[in-house]
């Protein structure tokens, strides 16, 4: 029942560190059907994005969920863009890319911090792409 979801979340986010492509896509999948439930799941999903030669199926998967989950992926996906990990504030950027024309501003102007204040080049080239993709005019500060 719907108490379970949760616990089912859980299960497929641990299952997104399989070493076989089959499991972590079924993960995928699967997350992508709990919807609002998965939500938690989402750092890992972003992470499956970017990961260095990860499956294209994966990856692929991993867009489609992040973006199905839409507004339920924002919050984790705000989290991520202030992470430790270069690689996560990445994968978050690309991740919000892909959420098209739908963000909502607070989201933006994050995206916009993150590429002007990051110590990491490749954080802010990430996020400026984002905010062109998104349609953000930028004319500097």
């Amino acid at each position: 029942g719907k108490p379970a979801l949760p616990y089912l979340a859980a299960c497929y986010a641990v299952q997104l560190s399989d070493p076989e492509v089959e499991a972590r896509l079924e993960a995928i999948v699967g997350i992508r059907a709990l919807g609002a439930s998965a939500a938690e799941c989402v750092p890992a999903v972003a992470a499956a994005l970017v990961r260095k030669g990860e499956d294209r199926r994966i990856q692929e998967a991993a867009k489609e969920t992040l973006v199905r989950l839409g507004k339920y992926a924002l919050p984790g996906l705000k989290e991520l863009l202030q992470h430790d990990e270069v690689y996560m504030r990445i994968a978050a950027a690309r991740a919000i890319r892909e959420l098209g024309p739908a963000v909502p501003v607070e989201a933006l102007k994050l995206l916009a911090i993150v590429m002007l204040e990051d110590q990491d080049v490749h954080v802010r080239l990430a996020c400026s792409r984002t905010l062109g993709a998104l349609g953000v005019e930028w004319w500097g500060p």
